[in-house]
């Protein structure tokens, strides 16, 4: 009787967690392939953003219906949504996943992973200790950034962009002050960029927040993504 009491006690706590949250009841070394790409690119530590955008001649940011979705106006270039990813690259779990996960361009895009293969893990345990690290993947460049990579026209132009992302970009929660970024880094991925934003971890965010919201512009996209704080534990702590 007490093997099917004990027995009952672990089915419902599995069910609990839900069949889906795979980082609740498994090691890391143990995530699939899958598993791995679900946690940085769909999880509740990453976010495919909503985004809005300005066309040329408006004065306000527009929705378009889909993330894939165009609208076309006579005599005016299209209006493309870009379709960028929000993630808390600082977390553990997304750390754990991009340290396993292989080279798709996806888990590339992670900041860990990037230092890593620059050999600049130990700066990149700096800046997780220092740092709520949050990242935007598949950003679109500037056409000044289309230069040749590392130009003095492309760094001055991601330069640029950074600091319009950096005057603009906040985490929002109810009833509490927006924290504003210390810094932001754009880098070239292909061709789009990876930009990561630099939060101080002297603002200390807890559960009892609920939500927090990222909101960004660079004046021609409005990027916003929110995320659950209740469903940010990892190994019984909230990670960001």
């Amino acid at each position: 009787m007490r093997l099917h009491r004990i027995s009952g006690m672990m089915l419902a706590a599995a069910c609990c967690f839900g069949a889906g949250d795979f980082w609740m009841v498994r090691e890391p070394g143990r995530w699939s392939g899958q598993e791995i790409m679900r946690m940085v690119t769909d999880s509740p530590w990453a976010r495919e953003a909503h985004v809005r955008v300005r066309a040329e001649g408006m004065d306000a940011f527009v929705t378009i219906p889909t993330a894939r979705g165009r609208v076309d106006s006579p005599g005016t270039p299209p209006i493309v949504t870009p379709e960028i990813l929000v993630r808390w690259d600082s977390a553990a779990p997304v750390c754990d996943a991009c340290s396993r996960g292989g080279m798709d361009r996806r888990l590339v895009s992670c900041v860990s992973k990037l230092l890593y293969l620059s050999r600049l893990s130990d700066k990149f345990e700096k800046l997780q200790e220092e740092f709520y690290i949050v990242s935007m993947s598949n950003y679109p460049a500037p056409d000044g950034a289309k230069a040749p990579q590392h130009s003095e026209a492309a760094i001055a132009a991601l330069e640029r962009l950074s600091e319009r992302i950096q005057q603009a970009t906040f985490l929002k929660r109810k009833g509490r002050k927006p924290l504003k970024p210390a810094r932001v880094a754009a880098l070239p991925a292909a061709d789009k960029l990876l930009v990561m934003v630099f939060f101080p971890r002297a603002e200390n965010l807890s559960v009892a927040d609920k939500e927090i919201v990222f909101e960004s512009s660079d004046g021609n996209f409005a990027i916003s993504a929110r995320f659950d704080l209740r469903k940010m534990i990892y190994r019984n702590v909230l990670a960001l």
